[in-house]
């Protein structure tokens, strides 16, 4: 970990990368207020209607589309460039139930007044939609987000800002993945990207309120709202959904992510909690915020209103004479189909969410000139309104540059320069958010038209290539509004990154880490791209460009610190509680020690890093396997399952089996090698000629790390066998990493390259060691 006053230059350094503090906030959430002014709570309590209220500026529409009509509601119009805001419901719910106390809220109503707002009923969800025909087949999860184009469509939006609520959640989240070009922001809350339905968790995580007048209210509201046959077939299309296909980058072959900004939401203890902490694991952390509610179970009065649909009580359609639900029915399972909402709290987040998106003063999309010429005005006011909460430890010495505000330390100590909380800090606070609008990127530089009309001739494979022109374009024009921007830059000749590192000292520090094999990929590609885009255009407008910047070298640089600190916005957020009086750091999100060094040049010492990772390379897998077979047949049939295995997208050539400190990141891969390559050629005769499907999972293809001990001995064996021959590709063992880390003159003695390099070796070596004692 660094200490905040170390990496704090990535407030003002490039691009304002997404710092993650473990503590800050000082924007207070405001005062909240009653959900209706003029009722109080037991009005609330007793009313039928406080869910539906109707607004008159809402239009209806029902829109043709591939899969069926869709009911919609929309009001206001499009405005200039800006988005519209686009939600989905939860099951059992429809747009009213579920929106309207959040929409109703008079400080969102601030903020959606400068956007068109368009709810979406899933098929017949709306009030008073008529029964579907027997037989009527409802759309899939996938063909309920292949209907949203029509909508965007129809108004004649550019793009969306989502916001679902549970299966509403999933539906836009696939609809990002399907079509990212028109998906501008999400957020998400309680999505669970796991294809399992909510019968599965509801069974054991009862989710129950205090005040049943409420609870009763609510449910006769379903009951009445929402046609019950209808939201049957709803409820089966969703149990029956498929896992969201989607891996943080980096960690499997050709991972699938959401590519814009994500804010995921869960209450405190509500049952769709671990599916949002595993769909964060999935994302990447430089473009997503995990916000987590406190949850007292309040009423209006204290603040909060807790939207729950609890099913037990209602009769349920029959179909054959048989209730479709006969688990819910049976068990008198309570299902809470929404979350908890704190329509404040919710409120102050979603607004910061859009100013880190760019829409900061929520009267125009774009930059203006103004906006570039006061960054560093800006900026000083930010630490200004830090400082309130926070203060600066030996603000005398070491000023920061332009700032002339805080003191910074690269050792992370109180005793040097760093930041101390004033007050008690809580996880999810957020202490400020830098809007994109006061980020130099291509949208906002001087050459933003020229850009985005040759915007074809630009794609790469990095995609980057514009954000980069922009970059040498600004850093060399003598009247670039964001030369103070570039003052705060740290000195690019001494960059730390291994792709700077000499290739000899490259592969004798890091061998067997990874980071190499990376650092050679992102070379090759760097030169690809410079020569193939980046300088036919910058020859093409020569008047643009001087021939200083006309360079590989710089070129490559400008390469790392993107990579590094290339960002939305900027928005410090507590990850985990930090008391009165203690120092505030940050970190860069959840990345193993080899990917902190390839992107960032350093590593944090064994053991801070909770998130470190060891790599099984596939291959070695096979290799490991290969080692068993005694004749020719053997090794044909290996590779034929090998093959079969590639065929089902469990393995690839260059892909990895990513082992972390306490979980297989990878585990549904690894388990059905293991499986497939143990399998006896009768058993894997049989599962081929099924294409790998099976009547049922046994308990034996689970692979957390303490079910490892409990595999079968064929699988421990292969297991073992491929982390030796891992451990294998380090030039050192882990005997002589103990001896460096135990010697402290030792390790001082170290150069700060070979200090960093130790401690990603040593945390890989550690993970697989572990390994080779589980499957002793």
């Amino acid at each position: 970990m660094k200490v905040l006053g170390h990496k704090i230059e990535l407030l003002t350094g490039l691009l304002l990368h997404d710092v993650t503090m473990a503590g800050l906030q000082e924007l207070r959430f405001p005062e909240e207020k009653p959900l209706l002014r003029g009722q109080d709570a037991a009005e609330l309590e007793n009313s039928d209607s406080f869910l539906l209220a109707v607004d008159t500026d809402w239009k209806e529409h029902d829109i043709e589309t591939p899969y069926g009509l869709l009911h919609v509601v929309i009001r206001g119009s499009p405005k200039g460039n800006r988005p519209a805001i686009l939600t989905y419901h939860d099951v059992g719910l429809n747009h009213k139930l579920c929106f309207n106390t959040f929409f109703n809220f008079e400080d969102m109503q601030e903020i959606t007044k400068h956007f068109v707002v368009c709810h979406v009923d899933a098929p017949g969800q709306q009030v008073g939609a008529s029964q579907f025909p027997q037989g009527y087949q409802f759309p899939s999860m996938e063909q309920l987000a292949a209907m949203l184009p029509s909508v965007v469509q129809h108004f004649g939006f550019k793009y969306v800002i989502g916001i679902g609520v549970g299966a509403g959640a999933y539906v836009l989240a696939k609809f990002a993945l399907i079509f990212p070009d028109l998906v501008e922001g999400l957020v998400l809350m309680n999505i669970d990207p796991n294809g399992k339905g909510w019968i599965d968790w509801a069974a054991t995580k009862e989710e129950l309120v205090s005040n049943t007048e409420l609870v009763q209210s609510y449910r006769q509201q379903i009951s009445n709202v929402v046609n019950q046959a209808n939201l049957q077939l709803f409820w089966n299309m969703y149990n029956s959904r498929r896992d969201l296909d989607i891996n943080r980058p980096g960690t499997v072959p050709n991972a699938k992510t959401l590519r814009c900004p994500v804010m995921l939401v869960v209450g405190d203890n509500a049952p769709a909690e671990d599916g949002v902490v595993e769909c964060n694991s999935k994302l990447d952390p430089t473009t997503t915020t995990f916000l987590k509610m406190a949850d007292s179970g309040g009423l209006p009065q204290v603040t909060q209103v807790r939207l729950l649909a609890l099913l037990p009580s209602l009769t349920w359609p029959t179909v054959g004479g048989t209730s479709p639900l006969p688990e819910a029915q049976a068990a008198n399972q309570t299902l809470c189909l929404s979350l908890v909402l704190q329509p404040g709290k919710l409120t102050e987040a979603f607004k910061y969410f859009l100013q880190g998106m760019g829409y900061s003063s929520m009267e125009d999309s774009s930059v203006s000139s103004s906006v570039a010429r006061s960054l560093e005005t800006f900026l000083e006011r930010v630490l200004i309104k830090l400082c309130q909460r926070f203060t600066w430890a030996s603000l005398s010495t070491l000023m920061w540059r332009k700032l002339s505000k805080v003191a910074v330390s690269r050792q992370g100590t109180v005793a040097g320069y760093g930041m101390v909380a004033r007050e008690s800090v809580q996880p999810g606070e957020l202490l400020f958010a830098v809007p994109r609008a006061a980020l130099l990127s291509q949208h906002t530089c001087s050459i933003s038209g020229v850009l985005e009309r040759e915007r074809g001739a630009l794609q790469s494979q990095s995609g980057w290539v514009p954000l980069l022109l922009a970059l040498l374009h600004e850093m060399q024009a003598p009247a670039s509004l964001w030369r103070p921007y570039f003052a705060l830059w740290p000195e690019l000749g001494r960059l730390e990154h291994p792709m700077f590192w000499p290739e000899e000292e490259r592969r004798r520090l890091l061998q067997g880490t990874g980071v190499p094999e990376a650092v050679e990929k992102d070379l090759a590609n760097i030169r690809s791209e410079y020569y193939s885009i980046v300088l036919p255009f910058m020859d093409a407008h020569a008047d643009l460009f001087s021939p200083r910047v006309r360079s590989l070298e710089l070129y490559r640089q400008l390469v790392a610190l993107v990579m590094a600190y290339r960002s939305t916005c900027l928005r410090m957020v507590a990850i985990q509680p930090i008391p009165k009086g203690h120092e505030i750091f940050n970190t860069y999100g959840q990345m193993a020690n080899w990917q902190l060094i390839h992107m960032y040049g350093f590593a944090e010492p064994y053991p801070d890093n909770t998130n470190d990772t060891a790599d099984i390379q596939m291959v070695t897998v096979r290799e490991a396997a290969l080692q068993g077979t005694k004749v020719e047949a053997e090794r044909l049939l290996l590779y034929e399952r090998w093959d079969f295995l590639c065929k089902l997208e469990m393995v690839g050539e260059e892909g990895a089996f990513v082992i972390g400190r306490e979980e297989v990141l990878t585990e549904e891969e690894l388990a059905a090698t293991l499986k497939v390559l143990c399998m006896s050629t009768e058993e894997f005769r049989e599962f081929k000629d099924r294409n790998g499907w099976e009547d049922d999972k046994t308990k034996e293809d689970s692979l957390t790390i303490t079910d490892i001990p409990k595999l079968k001995a064929s699988w421990r064996q292969l297991l073992r066998d491929s982390v030796l021959l891992t451990l294998q590709t380090y030039a050192t063992d882990l005997k002589t990493e103990q001896d460096l880390l135990s010697n402290k003159e030792v390790y001082a003695a170290l150069s700060w390259r070979e200090q960093q390099a130790l401690q990603v070796r040593y945390g890989q070596k550690m993970i697989l060691h572990r390994l080779l004692e589980l499957t002793r």
